[in-house]
């Protein structure tokens, strides 16, 4: 967090370095994967374009202010996280997520089905849309909805009464 934790100053610094770095970083991102030139261009454009939304810089700010870059092997290793179906896709050439974070998350959630995808970066569903698709609808068609708990049955407001009419 750093400076960017000063009111004022974390606001002028995100503005003046921390958006345009991010617009570098990602047009860097396009231009260095597997799109063509057309596309990394225009993703580019889409991307420094939500830049300019009103927010934005407060978002990015709150992110680097917040615990959103933390440790969370604590919660990966959570009882409650293995009752909810997970897939952990990723690429072994990605550099804002390292392997060695990876591998910890790994070890933390035993059994958890992974998809390692060789040469790929952070951008896997730019640079491997089709296969990220096809293990997404691998999973999806495997994995069973979980069971509905007492909240979920308390706030249901549109069930089925007895006679098969809805409860308003």
């Amino acid at each position: 967090v750093g400076v960017l934790g000063y009111p004022l100053l974390g606001e002028w610094l995100m503005r003046v370095v921390g958006v345009p770095r991010t617009i570098e970083r990602s047009a860097a991102f396009f231009a260095g994967g597997s799109l063509i030139p057309e596309d990394a261009r225009r993703y580019t454009e889409m991307f420094e374009e939500q830049t300019r939304f009103h927010g934005f810089e407060r978002a990015l700010l709150s992110m680097m202010r917040t615990d959103a870059l933390a440790d969370y092997a604590r919660i990966y290793r959570s009882p409650a996280l293995r009752e909810i179906p997970m897939l952990l896709i990723w690429g072994t050439t990605d550099e804002d997520i390292p392997e060695a974070h990876i591998r910890e998350i790994q070890a933390a959630m035993p059994g958890l089905p992974s998809v390692e995808l060789p040469g790929i970066g952070h951008g896997l569903v730019f640079e491997a849309g089709e296969t990220v698709n096809a293990e997404l609808i691998r999973f999806f068609s495997n994995a069973a909805p979980p069971a509905p708990g007492p909240a979920d049955e308390a706030t249901n407001e549109s069930a089925p009464d007895a006679a098969g009419g809805l409860q308003i």
